[in-house]
């Protein structure tokens, strides 16, 4: 089974990630490892509300982070201290000083990657460092993971950040969404938040990602993350692979929350975060202030702000294949 980072190396064109730029930010951060350990402190308790974002892929997940980021006034990894992956201390302080405080992620994006240094990052690599999760059927040995994850080691990372930053904070960790009992019990005051979005939408969108970052020779090659059953999707036709893709991500997210109390997750609609932004940010507020006695200032800006995404065009006999694999996929027990 292939590795994530090898998937990624088959990606065309601009979609492409240049090895020597990858290997110079992995020495780099090998090279700060004695002096990141130098920064942390003895950080106990959770000072503030930390959001983790997930949802199926091409389900707005981004889009959500920034959002949230930007309804709260939200700490969030940005595209300097993503570098840092290994070493996140290092590059909050190098924001700081560089960048300052006082931004906020703007509402683009092309495929969760963003242009500017002050907009929003996934953080991928220091989420797969920590659980360990380097290839696609690392999600069908989630349990097994579970035990050998350094959840201690973890927590300080997430609390020293956060403790750093002063603020609540948001993070999209789609990795996370495979361990949400753990990190809820690992991290007392975090909010699971899974968006959601029309599947053939979403599915649609998927279709496109792989054609534009595989080209048409490379449509039948894996894109993104995957549900538990990934191996079983491998070997099926493109449009099967992308309707399991989302229906079982979906099928699972459903699963792990009802195991959850209900304080630590929220499901928001991708088409409700569009309508009307304001009314959810005070909705999500709400919930926080009920079962963490937090208070959320809602910017009232936001609503001006927030960028109404056009909904794309739509390709007739892809979202007919796409169709009748969800009707099938509908009639399995």
């Amino acid at each position: 089974m292939k590795k994530l980072k090898d998937l990624a190396a088959d990606r065309i064109g601009t979609y492409r990630k240049d090895a020597q730029s990858e290997g110079f930010i992995q020495e780099l951060n090998s090279y700060l490892n004695a002096f990141e350990a130098q920064l942390y402190h003895d950080v106990q308790e959770q000072e503030h509300p930390i959001f983790m974002v997930i949802g199926a892929p091409r389900s707005g997940t981004t889009l959500c982070t920034q959002f949230l980021a930007n309804a709260y006034q939200l700490s969030y990894v940005n595209n300097l201290v993503a570098r840092f992956y290994l070493n996140p201390l290092t590059g909050i302080q190098l924001s700081d000083q560089v960048l300052g405080r006082d931004n906020l992620p703007g509402f683009n994006s092309e495929y969760a990657r963003t242009t500017d240094l002050t907009d929003i990052h996934e953080f991928g690599y220091y989420w797969r460092y920590w659980l360990k999760k380097d290839s696609l059927t690392a999600m069908e040995t989630i349990a097994e993971d579970e035990q050998n994850i350094d959840w201690k080691g973890l927590k300080s990372s997430i609390l020293n950040m956060q403790h750093l930053w002063g603020n609540g904070a948001v993070f999209k960790n789609i990795f996370g969404s495979y361990h949400m009992q753990k990190l809820c019990e690992v991290l007392p005051k975090v909010v699971f938040v899974h968006i959601e979005r029309n599947n053939l939408d979403a599915a649609e969108s998927i279709y496109k990602a792989r054609l534009n970052q595989y080209g048409e020779k490379g449509i039948t090659k894996w894109w993104s993350y995957s549900p538990p059953n990934v191996s079983e999707l491998l070997s099926k036709d493109v449009y099967e692979q992308i309707a399991g893709q989302v229906h079982f991500l979906k099928k699972y997210y459903n699963q792990e929350s009802q195991k959850l109390d209900k304080r630590h997750f929220l499901s928001l609609r991708y088409e409700d975060l569009i309508l009307k932004p304001q009314e959810e940010a005070e909705r999500i507020a709400q919930h926080v202030q009920k079962h963490f006695d937090y208070t959320f200032q809602v910017n009232p800006s936001l609503d001006q702000n927030f960028k109404r995404v056009k909904k794309a065009q739509q390709d007739s006999s892809v979202r007919q294949r796409l169709i009748e694999e969800f009707k099938k996929l509908e009639t399995q027990i």
